[in-house]
């Protein structure tokens, strides 16, 4: 497999999902990379993917329930709603 070398780097991450902060503290870290180092910032690179993937992921299993509170659906999760709003004044932040 071709090592990617920076520009192409830097294009997957333009073009990736990750919010701009991100990008452009990633895009600092492979500018500021020798370019036969660059493979030691894969596991950075990754690891914010992943953080995102995993909100990612939880925006959409909140976005289902709601759609399907909406939908008159769940009653089962509108109890355990009721329960966890008894049960907590924990706001939910990410």
């Amino acid at each position: 497999m071709a090592m990617l070398n920076k520009q192409a780097i830097i294009n997957l991450l333009i073009d990736s999902p990750l919010r701009e902060p991100i990008k452009i503290n990633l895009i600092d870290i492979i500018n500021n990379t020798q370019e036969n180092d660059l493979s030691k910032t894969f596991p950075t690179i990754i690891k914010e993917i992943e953080i995102f993937q995993k909100a990612t992921e939880r925006r959409f299993k909140l976005a289902e329930e709601l759609i399907a509170k909406l939908n008159g659906g769940d009653s089962a999760l509108i109890a355990e709603d009721q329960e966890q709003g008894a049960n907590s004044g924990d706001s939910k932040a990410e």
